[in-house]
């Protein structure tokens, strides 16, 4: 056995965001990070929904706040440019923009890489050290365009154990 590396290029829709999002594993995820207090949950992430429009990245998310033991539901839509660092996807430049106003949110920034449904972890072949990388992004006609490498080093029959 040798080590395998290979180019790759990706076209991600609005559709395949959307059945990451609302995976199961995504959503616990997304369910882990609520903010409790005993029993009581102060913030309480119920869902999160992307798209993609021109060249931005919509996250709409709907929460639940628990203030005097009522629950108060209530939806934040913000956009994001994404750009490649240390061949990640992340999340820079972020809004939350409605029809009158436009506020920069970049204090939301690392919040918004943690939930980041691009990032995952590469577990190929039974081989966790194999790595990916991300070259070029780009979105056009509402489409992410991802060129990139994988790497799968060979596994040695310590790691195999």
């Amino acid at each position: 056995k040798e080590n395998f590396a290979m180019n790759y290029s990706l076209t991600i829709t609005d559709d395949d965001l959307k059945k990451t999002v609302l995976s199961k594993d995504y959503l616990d995820f997304l369910h882990s990070m609520n903010i409790k207090m005993g029993s009581v949950n102060l913030l309480e992430l119920e869902n999160v929904d992307v798209s993609l429009i021109n060249d931005k990245f919509i996250y709409s998310i709907k929460m639940n706040n628990t203030i005097f033991n009522y629950s108060v539901p209530f939806s934040v839509d913000v956009s994001a440019q994404m750009k490649v660092q240390n061949g990640q996807i992340k999340v820079s430049q972020v809004t939350w923009e409605n029809k009158n106003q436009k506020l920069n949110l970049t204090q939301v920034t690392n919040l918004l890489n943690m939930i980041n449904p691009l990032n995952f972890t590469l577990d190929v072949l039974d081989n966790k050290n194999s790595k990916v990388a991300v070259k070029t992004f780009d979105i056009q006609d509402n489409k992410m365009l991802i060129d990139g490498t994988l790497f799968i080093p060979k596994n040695t029959e310590e790691e195999r154990k």
